[in-house]
């Protein structure tokens, strides 16, 4: 570790995004469950080089979910919430057509995320972006319905 210090911040950043990607080809299914969050941190650490051009991989994102719906389960709620709106924010603009099912689990347990640390406006942003959809039938939208309940009594309580 000594020597990877000497590499400086970015060189650590890619021999860990690098470690990440050799963990995720190696580990079994069983060990990659029990290492989930050491391989998401890892593949996260060189999240700036993601763009649209040079999206994540299918399968980071994937795991980021996982990271994130593990964290939210377990009530870590704020590592919860930069999971998914780090890979949230990674998405193609055309993330509704090519990722529909992805992109619908990611804002909607983003959105239940940012409930549960209070920040209410990204929450809020999350549920836009699903309602948003017109290709969205209710029954599968219905988490970020129940997390603008949510919100709403929340922010009725507070005003009485």
């Amino acid at each position: 570790m000594a020597a990877l210090s000497l590499s400086g911040d970015d060189g650590l950043k890619e021999t860990g995004f690098e470690v990440g990607q050799l963990l995720l080809r190696e580990l079994s299914k069983d060990e990659l469950t029990a290492s989930l969050f050491t391989v998401t941190n890892l593949l996260n650490s060189q999240a700036g080089m993601f763009t649209p051009e040079n999206p994540p991989h299918d399968q980071v994102i994937q795991l980021n979910l996982r990271s994130g719906k593990r964290a939210l389960k377990k009530s870590a709620f704020n590592a919860a919430a930069l999971c998914l709106d780090n890979r949230i924010s990674l998405l193609l603009p055309g993330k509704w057509k090519s990722h529909f099912d992805c992109t619908l689990e990611l804002c909607s347990t983003g959105a239940e995320a940012q409930h549960c640390v209070g920040d209410h406006e990204w929450c809020q942003e999350h549920c836009d972006e699903v309602n948003d959809q017109s290709s969205c039938p209710f029954f599968e939208n219905q988490r970020v319905v129940r997390t603008q309940w949510f919100q709403l009594r929340l922010s009725s309580t507070v005003a009485h």
